[in-house]
């Protein structure tokens, strides 16, 4: 976090060209410090600006004064804004010095006029009202001591700085020009602001420790701090009866779903846990609102009931709920369909018979595929052999490989490049390689004569 100093008359001492550069190379938050009785408007109006475009949080802290321009920088410029207890805040109508004949004294009168309605509406945006109220504080020159500028809404809270070294405290103001020109030597020798909220807000802003804080005369920071320790001192004991019970009589047909809610109000604090479910049930419970589901499976039998057990955990004693659910069957008089809340749309409802047919179609479907499956590995070793890639002699090994593990039998025996094995006769000679080559023509002849004349089939 950056410091920025704001000490000094505005516009001499303080130059918002180097104000603004300093604030624009700042990385961060950044705290500007003010001590300043103003100067300039349009310079201050700058610096103002140029705060409200900074990237960081801007928090200004009033260690002195905060009059005139050095106000409007500090309420105007900061997200948040600090008094130190003894420091104080005026405001009041913009000043001018001029000469001139009667027209120049009238377009200052209209400038001067128009500067300060613009401040008047940083105030109001500020703290609240009406700028028409502020206008009215401004033109009676207001000084605010610490906690009347936080009552007026001009600061967010008064903070005490003893926490700092002495010696890196910033000198205070001398006596300057812009303080000799004002109405009031300070807040001590001004009147009370006449309100300290605009528009009757006074009662909205003050809170109770603000009402403390100004009866005892000790800041709100040292009151709240007293109050913590009081309540950390002091035993609390905080109840939490938990008073649940499920409904009884709960029906389900099978396959079916039912929700079961709890009766009576859930306290804050208090989960929900499913200690005990049947098995084949399909049974969850919400660990916060403690509703419970249940899904019967399809192998129970209209009477047949089940029995499920929460238990709820976060109050001053730990509770154990009961629930049984009970089978009926879907026919049954004046009986309710079952209860479905969250239907999954692929999930359908079968008789006994229907799904013991299905069972069997897929068997019989997964045979059928498997035989398939073989004759295609069959096909492919045998187009190996036609291709030349291994010797027909290899054929019941290839096969047996390929129903093994196909991946490994297709790099040891299908990897081979074509013609590896001859299909083709080569010279007139009766070697090995001629008997193999005959073996493959008997074969091709044989399987040529069975496709011609196929076995009949019955």
């Amino acid at each position: 976090m950056s410091d920025l100093l704001i000490y000094g008359e505005i516009g001499w001492e303080v130059q918002a060209d180097q104000v603004v550069r300093d604030i624009t190379d700042a990385d961060g938050d950044l705290t500007i410090r003010v001590n300043s009785p103003g100067g300039d408007v349009y310079q201050g109006l700058a610096i103002m600006n140029a705060l409200r475009a900074h990237d960081g949080v801007v928090t200004a802290v009033v260690e002195g004064l905060a009059a005139s321009a050095a106000s409007f920088i500090a309420v105007g410029g900061a997200d948040r804004v600090i008094v130190r207890p003894t420091a104080e805040i005026m405001i009041h109508e913009a000043m001018s010095f001029v000469g001139g004949n009667a027209d120049e004294m009238q377009k200052a009168i209209t400038d001067l006029d128009r500067i300060s309605a613009n401040l008047a509406s940083i105030y109001a945006e500020k703290a609240g009202g009406d700028p028409g109220e502020w206008r009215d504080q401004m033109k009676a020159e207001t000084w605010f001591s610490a906690q009347e500028a936080v009552d007026a809404g001009l600061a967010d809270a008064v903070e005490d700085g003893r926490k700092q070294d002495a010696e890196k405290r910033p000198a205070a103001l001398g006596r300057s020009p812009v303080l000799a020109s004002f109405r009031y030597a300070g807040r001590r020798a001004a009147p009370a602001p006449t309100v300290n909220s605009p528009a009757g807000r006074k009662e909205e802003r003050m809170s109770a420790l603000a009402d403390l804080a100004r009866e005892t005369g000790l800041d709100e920071n040292t009151i709240r701090a007293a109050l913590a320790r009081e309540v950390k001192n002091e035993e609390l004991k905080v109840t939490n009866v938990v008073d649940l019970t499920y409904p009884e009589d709960i029906d389900v047909v099978p396959t079916g779903q039912v929700t079961v809610e709890p009766e009576g109000e859930v306290p804050e604090g208090v989960t929900f846990e499913l200690t005990e479910s049947p098995e084949e049930w399909d049974a969850e419970v919400d660990e916060t609102t403690g509703t419970l589901t249940v899904t019967a499976p399809s192998s129970v039998d209209p009477g047949d009931s089940a029995d499920f057990t929460v238990a709820v955990s976060g109050g001053d004693e730990p509770l154990e709920l009961s629930v049984t659910v009970t089978v009926k069957a879907a026919s049954d008089e004046g009986s309710e369909e079952p209860s479905e809340p969250n239907p999954e749309p692929d999930r359908v409802t079968l008789d006994r018979d229907t799904f013991n047919e299905l069972q069997r179609a897929a068997a019989l479907g997964a045979e059928a595929y498997n035989k398939a499956q073989e004759a295609e590995r069959v096909a492919e070793v045998d187009q190996w052999i036609k291709d030349g890639r291994i010797n027909v002699a290899l054929r019941s090994k290839a096969i047996k490989e390929m129903h093994r593990d196909p991946e490994a039998a297709r790099k040891n025996f299908g990897s081979n490049p074509k013609n590896t094995i001859p299909v083709r006769e080569i010279g007139h000679g009766q070697d090995r390689e001629d008997t193999e080559t005959a073996a493959h023509a008997s074969l091709r002849d044989r399987a040529a004569r069975a496709n011609l004349f196929p076995k009949p089939r019955l």
